[in-house]
Order: structure tokens, then sequence, then C-alpha cells
């Protein structure tokens, strides 16, 4: 059986294998991101009890970072997608043939082709890496502002408020954690 690429089995194939490693990239992606959820929940119910002032800011960016940068790379992914499924048609024409050009020429563009959705696909990981680091560093800061101003008032112990501080940086590196499942999840590939 050809595909529409012209190699033998090569679409079919390659779709065979995708659908079935979802069977374990959900799980174990849904399982990270609930690990990290529940990790943000903690620190903001510790935040809440120690130091109240800097519990919802902190909250706020955590949810932000869990919710709001994953369903961007999402709209970033789909637009490589898009982008990838319209250049396949500009060189298959109408009817799925390939067209009449120079034979290496159709090698060549889809080498360029792979080239930049891979460059894409790296930009995408990478500004989602960074907006998850920017927030996390917001988030600390936040911690900081509102421990130091708590360790003035001795409202708070430099102990405790250290350990707060680390535990928002744990919360977000088991945020971070579930990105490389993500990342290798084969509707990426």
């Amino acid at each position: 059986m050809a595909d529409p690429f012209g190699e033998p089995g090569g679409l079919v194939g390659r779709l065979t294998v995708d659908v079935d490693s979802l069977d374990s990239a959900f799980p174990v992606t849904l399982g990270l991101l609930a690990t990290a959820a529940l990790a943000g929940a903690l620190v903001t119910a510790l935040l809440f009890l120690f130091l109240p002032s800097a519990a919802p800011l902190y909250a706020l960016l955590y949810a932000a970072a869990l919710f709001l940068v994953p369903a961007g790379l999402v709209l970033l992914g789909r637009s490589l997608g898009r982008m990838s499924v319209d250049a396949s048609a500009g060189l298959h024409g109408i009817h799925g043939h390939v067209s009449p050009v120079l034979p290496g020429a159709v090698l060549g563009q889809r080498a360029c082709l792979a080239t930049a959705a891979c460059r894409r696909r790296a930009w995408i990981y990478a500004a989602g890496a960074t907006a998850i680091q920017v927030l996390a560093a917001l988030a600390v800061l936040a911690v900081l502002r509102q421990g130091l101003e708590a360790l003035g008032a001795g409202m708070v112990s430099g102990p405790v408020l250290a350990g707060l501080l680390l535990a928002c940086l744990g919360s977000f590196a088991a945020l971070a954690a579930a990105r490389p499942a993500a990342r290798s999840s084969p509707a990426r590939s």
C-alpha cells in the first residue's frame, strides 16, 4: 500500500504507531499534571496558613503556568500542524500526485519543510519552558516580598520563610517535570 508521499506503508505505519503510543502517553502526562496540580494546591494551602498575603498571587501565577501556558502551546502547535498540512498539500497538488517538477526538488522541499517544522517545534517548546520559568520567578519574588514584610513584622520566622520559598520552587519543578512527557508524545512528533 502506498501513501500520498510515495513511501510504501509509511503514513499508515506511522499513524498506527502514533495511535498505539497514545495508550501510554495520555495516562503518563495526565498523572504528571495531576501531581503538579496537587503540589500547587499544597503550597497554596501552606501559604494561606503561614503567609496569607502571598497565597492568592502565588495561586494565580501557578494556575497560569498550569493552564494558560499549555493552552497557548496547543494553539501554537495547531498552527504548526496546519502549516505542515498546507505545505504538504502544495507539494502533492489537488489529486495527491506529485507536482511535475525536477525529480530531486520534491525531496529537497520535504527536507526543508521537516527542518522548518523541527525548528518551529523547538521554538514552541522553548517558549513554554521560558514562560513557566518566568512565572516561577514571579511567584518566588512575590512570596519573598510578602515574606520579608512578614519577617520584619515578626509574623513568620526565617526558617519558615525559607521553607515556603523552597516549596514554591519545588512546586514549579513538579510542573516542569510534566513537560518532557508532553514533549515526547506522538502528537508532537
